[in-house]
């Protein structure tokens, strides 16, 4: 994986960076150029951060610690963001696990406002889930991510929250009634993350 990434940044050399990577080399040799990083960054300094995984649900509560694990040692590290409060506690618990690389994001994603079987497709084949209505609990969510600032603050931001107007009711009057809960929880949970100076 690295020796592809680090081919494409070296055939990356428009005029500007050609100027970047002169200005800072000590010698500057026109037939092998290298590029080099001021402040004595090099290429093995930058690392992926995969904001949005989800190795906190069910599908992978086999093989978790092994997918970690392969991402960690291949240096992407990861923040597992929760959707409900039961995924939200699992990202923690796992984040907590380890030391360094594994961080999560707690909250009530918009979907499981309401029960429901929804229907999604995914590539070629479709899927069905079902959700259970949860109520957004501010005290609930607000210690399970104090919990984490005790062991070095595993919880890095509030969520997954938003949105979510794909899923809706079949009737008008419901579909307002959900986009007015909708908000209202959104609005708790921009309140959790003002408190917590989280984003």
């Amino acid at each position: 994986f690295t020796s592809i990434f680090e081919e494409k940044w070296n055939n990356f050399r428009t005029p500007k960076v050609k100027r970047y990577a002169y200005r800072y080399s000590r010698s500057f040799k026109p037939r092998r150029r290298k590029l080099r990083f001021p402040y004595g960054a090099s290429f093995n300094a930058f690392m992926l951060i995969d904001t949005h995984a989800h190795v906190n649900f069910n599908a992978y509560k086999n093989d978790a610690n092994d997918v970690i694990r392969r991402s960690l040692d291949n240096g992407v590290w990861m923040i597992n963001v929760g959707s409900q409060y039961d995924t939200s506690k699992r990202a923690v618990e796992i984040a907590e696990r380890y030391e360094k690389g594994v961080y999560a994001a707690i909250g009530l994603h918009p979907i499981h406002l309401a029960n429901g079987i929804f229907k999604t497709k995914i590539d070629t084949e479709e899927i069905e889930f079902q959700t259970r209505e949860e109520n957004f609990d501010y005290q609930k969510y607000k210690d399970l991510a104090l919990r984490s600032f005790n062991e070095g603050g595993k919880v890095v931001a509030i969520g997954e929250t938003g949105f979510d107007y794909y899923w809706k009711p079949k009737t008008k009057v419901k579909i307002e009634q959900f986009k007015e809960k909708q908000k209202e929880v959104f609005l708790k949970q921009l309140d959790l993350a003002k408190e917590l100076n989280l984003p």
